[in-house]
């Protein structure tokens, strides 16, 4: 079924019950119990019928309720993103092709080795779909959980970032050690890791919290500091984890 952009709904649902109104009122003002009483009436009932057949989120198809929304209250997503051009449609196809292999593999780095360097390192770039289709890439601090394997971050609860990441799910995330040269070379060996995934939110607040502390561990051992800044920031910061779905790093030399 085709769908219907809400606002364009809207039109169609009121003019059919202005329809009807007009149709009724015509009955009403003549001498005998006129047949256009029941027919505004029905076109009336037409009207809410349509309505909660079209008035729906494209993305999961519930029901927008009777107030207008920019994202949809069920799922989240930004409704007009669905209209706007086959890129933001292609990033909630559940089609999947595989991710490309690496042109030169005798680069590539193992999985431990990639973990690694997302241990071991304080910050990467996180890249997104942000508005109108661009990509919007900005650094930012993570922490690698090994227990199951998210990365992990944390910020404001607004931004370019986060409506980005509510339209959008999809991103990747890349990052680089300070890399290494060889006796009397000049030229840096940069290894380099590239996460793909889909994004999380996550609500529990005690996730958020100890995630929260375990990536503080990474700048600083001042527990007490950690404290203070946990319990005045803790309640406005808004977690957030990127499930890998690819991951691949390569080693790269400079010169």
């Amino acid at each position: 079924m085709k769908k219907i952009r809400p606002d364009t709904c809207l039109f169609i649902t009121f003019a059919i019950i202005g329809l009807g109104f007009i149709v009724s009122l015509i009955g009403v003002s003549s001498k005998t119990l006129s047949p256009l009483i029941y027919t505004g009436a029905f076109i009336i009932l037409a009207a809410g019928i349509f309505n909660m057949i079209f008035y729906t989120c494209p993305f999961c198809g519930r029901y927008l309720g009777r107030t207008h929304h920019e994202y949809c209250p069920h799922c989240g997503k930004r409704i007009n993103d669905y209209f706007e051009g086959p890129a933001i449609q292609e990033c909630f196809s559940e089609e999947k092709e595989p991710f490309r292999a690496m042109v030169r593999a005798k680069q590539q780095l193992s999985e431990d080795e990639c973990i690694e360097i997302l241990k071991n390192e304080l910050r990467g770039v996180l890249s997104v779909i942000g508005d109108n289709g661009f990509p919007y890439g900005m650094p930012i601090n993570h922490y690698y959980c090994p227990e199951d394997g998210k990365i992990y971050f944390h910020g404001g609860k607004k931004g370019h970032k986060i409506d980005a990441l509510r339209r959008c799910p999809k991103a990747s995330f890349c990052v680089y050690d300070k890399g290494y040269s060889n006796f009397g070379e000049w030229a840096l060996n940069i290894r380099s890791v590239i996460v793909f995934g889909k994004v999380e939110f996550i609500e529990d607040r005690e996730t958020v919290y100890r995630i929260s502390r375990e990536l503080s561990h990474k700048f600083t051992n001042d527990e007490k500091y950690i404290e203070h800044e946990i319990e005045k920031s803790g309640p406005g910061t808004l977690m957030f984890a990127l499930v890998p779905e690819h991951m691949t790093g390569k080693t790269v030399n400079e010169s």
